[in-house]
């Protein structure tokens, strides 16, 4: 049997399920018919699970999940000595796991850094807002891989934000503008100066309405970008697929977004100065 076929894999509330049991109470079970037990997924007794053991998985004091071996084969029992060798196995698992947790955090820390060191070369020195933008495209794109990029500019002179810069499945989209109140997720990230992570905009409750250009997004991440203490505009990264984006998306947007909203700043400053210069000339 494939377990994929018989059983569903959707994710489990906590207050269902033999597994949830097992790591809120860190005890190990051996059931000879999976039914019985009052928690039982029903999908998993319909299919024709029988024996069952489960055992927690730690590492340390930290309980990371349960491991689960059963039978849909009702004359197979599972005995003490099957409990003790899942138990080991367990035990092993949690090792692994937070070994592999920690590897791929120093690794995400590393790429992170390495990431924000190649966007502050990337913007150094650049007073022109559209290759500004565009370099900041190209770091995030490398960084998150976001199916959609926005860069919005707030213009406090009409109290609208502009889209100074979008991009979808790397293609261009028209800029545009429209009143910061009618702005959406990015009107709310420059409105109240906060960084928002979204989930799945279906599912998850929106502080303001979802606004699309083309395809509807799934995930959602946006940060303000604030320089000198007021903000300029707000970046957002969207995916197609939900949960694409988690915190630690979030704070590397927030360091990318700090470094470049010095850069955007300036060059706003430096073309103004410049179009002064010209008029007067």
């Amino acid at each position: 049997y494939n377990l994929p076929e018989v059983v569903s894999l959707q994710p489990v509330p906590k207050d269902r399920g033999v597994a949830w049991h097992i790591v809120e109470t860190g005890e190990a079970i051996l059931l000879p018919d999976y039914g019985s037990h009052p928690k039982a997924l029903s999908d998993w007794a319909e299919a024709g699970v029988h024996a069952f053991i489960g055992v927690p998985v730690f590492a340390g004091a930290a309980r990371l999940g349960a491991l689960g071996l059963f039978s849909l084969d009702p004359a197979k029992a599972f005995g003490k000595r099957d409990l003790a060798l899942a138990a080991s196995v367990g035990r092993q698992a949690g090792v692994a796991i937070q070994n592999a947790r920690r590897f791929e955090a120093e690794h995400r820390q590393t790429r992170e850094l390495t990431g924000l060191y190649n966007t502050a070369l990337a913007v150094g020195g650049v007073l022109e807002t559209n290759t500004l933008l565009n370099r900041l495209h190209e770091q995030v794109q490398r960084l998150m891989n976001p199916d959609t990029f926005v860069v919005a500019l707030y213009q406090p002179e009409t109290d609208e934000l502009e889209v100074a810069l979008a991009i979808e499945d790397g293609q261009p989209l028209p800029r545009m503008k429209a009143p910061l109140k009618e702005g959406g997720l990015t009107g709310w990230v420059i409105s109240t100066g906060r960084p928002l992570l979204i989930g799945d905009i279906q599912t998850d409750p929106l502080p303001a309405p979802a606004r699309q250009i083309t395809r509807p997004a799934r995930a959602w991440l946006g940060v303000p970008l604030i320089a000198r203490d007021q903000t300029i505009g707000a970046i957002s990264a969207q995916s197609f697929q939900p949960r694409a984006f988690d915190e630690s998306h979030r704070r590397l947007l927030e360091s990318v977004g700090s470094e470049i909203a010095i850069s955007l700043e300036n060059a706003r400053l430096y073309e103004a100065t410049r179009r002064q210069l010209q008029e007067l000339i």
